[in-house]
């Protein structure tokens, strides 16, 4: 069994959201180093580097799965968008990395762009395991790395989970242990569904009279205008189409500012109130999101035209139809899952908004755009447990 230094004791009670708040405070790609970082906590510790920084969601999404099985782990994440630079760890300077935290483990993903990086980490005897690897990173197209390098690369890792079969072949050809390589597929966050209480998803669905709806979550005041413009156009084909709208602000001032406007508004405290004529149904309760999610077949992500938005996952994983705008941090990852699988109606002004409020009105579409989320939001399940399993086998195999 490989020899490690103890780990640290003195900071034992060290949680892993206090390690990450450390990690992560100040301005990302601002250079911080081992002086700044917070001490190593106890029990397992897996250093991640994600030269992208289009995985770090999906990693950091299994500590807790970890921490669940194993009691401890923690993980320490670095990418372009941490505040220590991923660069500021690598090359002539990961020493020192490995010397702080002391890693049980070091987890790639999506590409080992340091080739001096995956050989000293190799050297200093700590497991590899490589996540996420497309057939063009293991190909290395466009790289200036000397065939011999590559090879020598790919040899140091204990295993390989790879998008498909093609990168599969790719990287063992390219100097890989055949017995190291899987093809998992695509690393994601799972996807549970946010909860609700039966009993209020149908006390609610009885007052909205089977009413078509659409659900604008989490909107800020820079969407207010367009909600409302996009609503307006949609009911002159519609008229009995419900807004129900989750502001991020204030609700009982929302619902007077669209009441204002010449809107017909219901509180969802006053549900009993409600009637045909309510246009917009503005949610000033506290119940979770998981019973609007339920409720409405449409959703449009607030915050996704110019500011931040929740992750698209919690209206995938309800078989919802997905309306979004650009701005998709900091979930750009779960966004581009579902593009690929053109499971989302991705709208980039206030007149695409209209149309695709009007255009998912027809079930047929609606039900396209669901399906295919749904299909993405669920397929992360099993990749999530192999990976689980590969990195608890190599936790076990090397004694912590």
């Amino acid at each position: 069994m490989r020899q490690r230094p103890p780990h640290p004791q003195k900071n034992s009670g060290c949680k892993a959201d206090v390690i990450r708040a450390a990690l992560h405070a100040g301005q990302p790609g601002v250079a911080r180093g081992p002086k700044d970082w917070p001490a190593r906590p106890s029990g397992a510790l897996i250093l991640a580097l994600d030269p992208s920084g289009h995985h770090s969601q999906a990693i950091q999404a299994l500590e807790p799965l970890i921490r669940e099985e194993r009691g401890d782990g923690t993980f320490v994440i670095f990418n372009p968008h941490t505040p220590t630079h991923i660069d500021e760890v690598l090359d002539a300077r990961i020493g020192k990395t490995l010397k702080h935290w002391t890693p049980d483990l070091v987890v790639w993903a999506g590409d080992a762009s340091c080739a001096t990086s995956v050989q000293k980490i190799n050297a200093a005897g700590i497991p590899q395991t490589l996540l996420n690897l497309s057939e063009a990173a293991a190909e290395r197209r466009g790289s200036r790395w000397p065939f011999g390098i590559r090879k020598s690369v790919f040899a140091h890792f204990n295993n390989i989970c790879t998008l498909n079969r093609e990168a599969a072949n790719a990287v063992i050809k390219n100097g890989a242990n055949a017995d190291a390589v899987r093809t998992t597929g695509q690393l994601r966050p799972l996807s549970a569904p946010l909860p609700a209480v039966p009993q209020d998803i149908e006390r609610y669905a009885a007052h909205l009279h089977n009413r078509p709806a659409w659900l604008a979550i989490d909107a800020g005041p820079r969407d207010m205008q367009r909600i409302s413009k996009a609503h307006r156009t949609a009911m002159a084909s519609n008229h009995r189409l419900l807004l129900i709208l989750m502001p991020q602000n204030d609700a009982t001032e929302t619902a007077a500012k669209f009441a204002d406007n010449g809107w017909n508004v219901a509180l969802s405290s006053q549900i009993e109130t409600m009637s045909e004529a309510s246009q917009v149904l503005v949610v000033d309760t506290d119940q979770d999101p998981g019973i609007w999610l339920r409720l409405s077949p449409v959703v449009f992500m607030g915050g996704s035209f110019d500011g931040m938005c929740r992750s698209p996952m919690d209206a995938a994983s309800l078989g919802a139809a997905i309306v979004h705008g650009e701005s998709t941090a900091p979930h750009g990852d779960a966004f581009r899952s579902l593009a690929k699988m053109q499971a989302t109606h991705p709208v980039r002004s206030d007149a695409d908004l209209e149309r695709a409020v009007i255009e998912l009105q027809a079930p047929d579409r609606q039900a396209t755009l669901a399906h295919r989320a749904w299909d993405v939001a669920t397929q992360a399940a099993p990749v999530v447990d192999e990976v689980l399993a590969i990195l608890n086998d190599q936790l076990d195999a090397i004694g912590v």
